[in-house]
């Protein structure tokens, strides 16, 4: 049969899930992140990673140079191939839908999820959350291609459950998706994790699992040898020098500050954490109860089903085991690295919404009895997730516009600090050295406060560090500025320690702007 055929005879068959996975996902990306695939808000990051093989960037290197260090040597070449070296917020929004829509038909395909309501809920849960929503905010740059990672992922743990040598194509995705974000990776953990996990639960022979899973295991580690042996060579070849700080492979197996203990403590309670306490414009203890429930609800159905499908014990031991390892996989990036944990490295956190809607979307045991709890138990999960969906896609359309008007505030304060600039004396763009102190200053809007939580939604200005002032004279403003970053000497370090200990008048107060020497100095905070 010809290539052809065999598509149309694919799509025949699989003609509704692919249009119904498609049209969920378009619409919840649309609802909770369309105003911001409208607006290019450069704030935070994406400031100076507008242009990648631009003169600004990280660690004086590009922003090419510094993700190759970081060991996300293959996410430059999704960008040169999807959307060049430039951040484009629509281009972006068509990619994430692609992406997100493929990730959801390969969920609801392999874990066969036929009815409408699940299907639109399961798309929904893997659109909006608030990875997705720190990403689009502040690292817009990134954001379609850690979709991408996650459909790799996805389509990795799709091939591993296949089995036999067809699994082995799992490689070499597992591989792209540590050389695009090595958090991701946990997103294939999970996803075997809870696979067996329903393996047991329909009796399947113990043993048959756990070679399934160390098989998993072994794939996991095959891959990453392999991508530390083509990191390796990219790092030789283009003699690049290992990136050092917080996200950096230097962090990897622990530059522990704490003992295993206390590593493997904080991997559980940030995850509870983060999972309960998510950040939100709506009322807090709602959101925490919501989730409460959900972890509840998806603990109580598999007790249900595996006492209505009469569980052996030692599959029911194993289930417990699953069910207390799942957690640590899903923040094993915060063990790997020694501690570190922002919202950018929790995407499989969220996929306990999906799971739930799974174990309710599958058959259960038949009875009078049984059919009354499940009606019950579907149309309480249906409502919490849909509340959940709701007030997240609030969430997300409100850190847009928390972007949007300190973008707007920021650019009225800076526009009004370079006319002072100009208008002092001795100033001469290009040539004059400028030094900014601080970072420009608002009064923040009550309602949004508690978003300040979300990775890169912390500052209420773009400018959130002195380190962002060229890229925002120069990508906004179109202003050829001579920036002195703060940390590129000690001079500049002293000089900026000695104004922060004066009496310097701060921004709009009259002396803000003063001459140190050759450089002129300009006081923000």
């Amino acid at each position: 049969m010809a290539l052809n055929d065999r598509v149309e005879k694919y799509i025949g068959e699989n003609r509704k899930l692919l249009l119904t996975t498609f049209v969920a996902a378009f619409f919840f990306v649309f609802a909770a992140h369309g105003y911001r695939f409208a607006h290019l808000l450069l704030s935070h990051d994406s400031l100076n990673e507008f242009f990648s093989w631009g003169d600004i960037g990280w660690e004086k290197r590009s922003v090419v140079g510094w993700k190759v260090a970081l060991g996300r040597f293959i996410l430059p070449v999704y960008q040169m191939i999807f959307h060049g070296f430039t951040e484009m917020p629509w281009l972006s929004a068509l990619l994430t839908i692609i992406w997100l829509w493929l990730t959801v038909y390969l969920i609801c395909k392999t874990f066969k999820i036929a009815e409408n309501v699940i299907l639109v809920l399961i798309a929904g849960s893997f659109a909006v959350n608030l990875s997705i929503t720190s990403q689009l905010a502040t690292y817009i740059g990134d954001s379609d291609a850690n979709i991408f990672s996650l459909f790799l992922a996805t389509a990795g743990f799709c091939l591993w459950k296949r089995g036999g040598k067809v699994s082995l194509l799992a490689i070499p995705l597992i591989t792209c998706v540590l050389g695009i974000y090595q958090s991701m990776i946990s997103i294939f953990i999970t996803l075997v994790v809870f696979y067996c996990i329903l393996l047991l639960l329909e009796n399947e022979d113990i043993l048959n699992v756990l070679k399934k899973g160390f098989f998993g295991i072994l794939l996991l580690g095959v891959s990453g040898v392999v991508y530390a042996g083509v990191l390796k060579v990219v790092w030789t070849v283009w003699k690049i020098v290992p990136a050092s700080g917080y996200n950096s492979l230097n962090r990897l197996y622990g530059a522990q500050r704490d003992s295993w203990y206390e590593l493997v403590k904080g991997t559980y309670v940030r995850w509870v954490e983060a999972f309960v306490c998510q950040p939100s414009i709506a009322w807090q203890p709602l959101i925490c109860l919501l989730n409460i429930i959900v972890l509840v609800l998806t603990a109580g159905l598999i007790i249900f089903c595996a006492k209505k499908n009469g569980v052996r014990i030692q599959n029911l031991c194993m289930i417990v085991a699953l069910e207390i390892v799942m957690p640590f996989g899903m923040n094993v990036s915060y063990f790997l690295s020694g501690g570190t944990l922002h919202y950018l490295m929790m995407y499989s956190f969220w996929l306990i919404y999906p799971f739930l809607l799974i174990l309710i979307g599958k058959e259960m045991p038949v009875s009078t009895l049984a059919d009354q709890m499940n009606f019950a138990v579907k149309c309480t999960v249906v409502v919490v997730i849909v509340l959940i969906l709701i007030t997240s896609i609030q969430t997300s359309n409100g850190a847009y516009i928390k972007k949007e008007m300190e973008e707007n505030a920021t650019f009225s304060t800076m526009t009004r600090v370079v006319y002072a600039i100009e208008n002092t004396e001795g100033y001469e763009e290009g040539k004059t050295k400028l030094l900014f102190v601080g970072t420009p200053q608002y009064i923040s809007n009550d309602i949004y406060g508690s978003l300040k939580g979300l990775t890169g939604m912390e500052s209420d200005s773009p400018i959130s560090g002195s380190g962002f002032y060229r890229s925002y004279l120069k990508y906004v403003l179109g202003i050829n500025a001579k920036v002195c970053s703060e940390n590129a000497s000690s001079e500049y370090n002293k000089t900026v320690s000695a104004i922060k200990k004066s009496k310097m008048p701060v921004f709009p107060e009259k002396g803000f702007i003063q001459w140190y020497g050759d450089v002129l100095v300009i006081r923000m905070s």
